[in-house]
C-alpha cells in the first residue's frame, strides 16, 4: 500500500536552540494499487482513513464489510474493472464512486447518507438497499442483472441519471415503502415492471423515459407495465415519456381501504400494448399539463386513460389520439369530476366512454374529431352512466357528437358546436 501521509505544524516552540515540528499522526487519505483490494480497504478504514483511492484497471472486492463505518469515501478509476460484493449495516455518509462492476452484488441495510456515483454495474443478482435513509444514485448504469435495483423502506432516496437496462428475471427498480425521486433517468427492457411501487411507497419521476418493459413471454397488463403502482402507493410523473411497454404505460392497482394515487403532468404516454394509464381497482388518477407542456396519449392498444372499478380523478389539458379503443373510459362505479381543455382525435371507438354505474361531472372546452364509425361518438353516456354537463365543446366528423344509450343520462348540454 502506498500511503501519502500529511504532516501539519502542531506548534512551534521558541527556544534559544531550535524550533520543533511534530508530525500529525492521523492519515486522512490512502492510495491502493493492488488487484485484490478487500483487505487493504478494510485495514485503511480500521486505521481511520476517510478518503480511499484505488488506482489501476482491474480489482477484486470480495465480501467488503462497511458495517458501522462513518464518513468514508472509496473511489475507483472511472474505467476500472471490478468484481465482488459489498455488504454492511449501520453506516453513515459513505460514498462509492467509479468503476465498471461486473457480477457484483450490493446489500446495504439500516444506514444513512449512502452515495453511489459515476459507476456501471452489469451482471450479478441485484443491488439491494434496506432501510437506508438519504440514499443517492448519481450517474449510474445497471444492466443485465437478475433482479435489478431494490429499495426497501428507504426514505428520501434520490436517483439521478440512472440507467437501468435489461433486468433478466424481475422488475427494473422495486421501491417497497419509503420515498424516492427518479430524475433524468431511463428504465428499459425489464423482465417485469420497469418501476414497481408497493407498500405505500411515495415516488416522483421527472424527465425520464420508461420504455419496452415487461419482456417476459406471455406477460401482459399490470405485470408488464412501465410503472406499476400497488398497495397504497403514490406516484407523481412529470415531463416523462412512457412508451412501448408490453402492458400499460402506468398500471394503477389498489384495493378497498388501500387505494393508490397517480398524478401525471406534461407526459407523453404512447404505443403501450394495453392502456396508457390503466386504473383498476381503487385508484385516483389526475392528469394535467406541466407549465406549457400538455400530456399526450396516443397509439395505445386499448384506452388512453381507463378508470375502472371504483376509480376517480380528473383530466385536463391533454391530447388523446389514435388509441385502439377510447381516449378515456370511465366504467364500473368510477367517477371523474372534470374533463377539460382536451382534444380527442381519431380514437378507434369513442373520444370518451362513460358506462355502468359511473359518472362524469363536467366535460368542457374539449374538441372531438374523426371518430367516424357509424356507432362511434365524441362522447358516449352508456347504460347506467351519468354525465352532469357537457359545455363549450366542439364536435367534427364523428359518427355521433353525443350518444346517449338507453339507461344513460346527460343532464345538461350548453354552447356546444357540431359540424360535419
Amino acid at each position: 500500500m502506498n500511503r501519502k501521509v500529511k504532516y501539519a505544524l502542531l506548534g512551534a516552540v521558541s527556544l534559544s536552540v531550535c524550533a520543533l515540528v511534530f508530525p500529525l499522526n492521523a492519515q486522512a487519505k490512502t492510495t491502493i494499487t493492488s488487484e485484490d483490494v478487500t483487505y487493504e480497504i478494510q485495514e485503511a478504514m480500521y486505521e481511520g482513513e476517510t478518503e480511499i483511492v484505488i488506482t489501476g484497471d482491474k480489482h477484486t472486492v470480495q465480501g467488503l464489510n462497511l458495517s458501522s463505518e462513518n464518513g468514508v469515501s472509496i473511489t475507483f478509476d472511472a474505467n476500472a474493472s471490478i468484481t465482488g460484493s459489498i455488504y454492511g449495516n449501520s453506516m453513515s455518509n459513505i460514498t462509492i464512486s467509479g468503476g465498471n462492476w461486473t457480477e457484483t452484488d450490493f446489500n446495504l441495510q439500516s444506514s444513512s447518507g449512502v452515495t453511489i456515483k459515476n459507476a456501471t454495474f452489469s451482471g450479478g443478482e441485484q443491488l439491494l438497499f434496506n432501510t437506508v435513509e438519504n440514499l443517492t444514485f448519481d450517474n449510474v448504469t445497471i444492466t443485465n442483472t437478475s433482479k435489478g435495483l431494490k429499495l426497501y423502506n428507504c426514505k428520501n432516496a434520490s436517483l439521478n441519471k440512472v440507467n437501468v437496462q435489461q433486468t433478466t428475471n424481475d422488475n427494473g427498480i422495486l421501491i417497497q415503502g419509503g420515498s424516492a425521486s427518479i430524475k433524468d433517468s431511463k428504465v428499459e427492457k425489464s423482465y417485469w415492471v420497469g418501476v414497481c411501487l408497493t407498500s405505500k411507497a411515495n415516488v416522483t419521476i421527472s424527465g425520464s423515459t420508461i420504455s419496452n418493459n415487461g419482456k417476459r413471454p406471455g406477460n401482459s397488463d399490470a405485470h408488464a407495465a412501465g410503472v406499476g403502482v400497488y398497495t397504497g402507493s403514490k406516484l407523481t410523473v412529470i415531463k416523462s415519456t412512457l412508451n412501448s411497454n408490453k402492458g400499460c404505460g402506468i398500471a394503477a392497482n389498489g384495493k378497498k381501504g388501500d387505494a393508490v394515487s397517480v398524478t401525471v403532468k406534461g407526459c407523453t404516454i404512447s404505443k403501450n400494448k394495453d392502456h396508457g394509464i390503466g386504473g383498476r381497482p381503487y385508484a385516483t388518477i389526475n392528469v394535467d399539463k406541466y407549465g406549457k407542456k400538455r400530456s399526450v396519449f396516443n397509439n395505445n392498444t386499448n384506452y388512453g386513460v381507463m378508470y375502472h372499478s371504483n376509480c376517480k380523478g380528473s383530466v385536463k389539458n391533454s391530447d388523446f389520439s389514435k388509441n385502439g379503443m377510447c381516449g378515456i373510459d370511465v366504467n364500473e362505479s368510477s367517477s371523474v369530476t372534470k374533463i377539460s381543455n382536451c382534444t380527442f382525435t381519431k380514437n378507434k371507438q369513442h373520444g370518451i366512454l362513460v358506462f355502468t354505474k359511473s359518472s362524469v361531472g363536467t366535460i368542457e372546452k374539449c374538441t372531438f374529431t374523426g371518430h367516424k364509425n357509424s356507432m362511434s361518438a365524441g362522447v358516449v353516456a352508456g347504460t347506467g352512466a351519468t354525465i352532469k354537463n357537457i359545455k363549450n365543446c366542439k364536435f367534427k366528423k364523428n359518427g355521433f357528437a353525443i350518444r346517449i344509450d338507453p339507461g344513460g343520462k346527460v343532464k345538461k348540454q350548453s354552447k356546444n358546436k357540431v359540424s360535419k
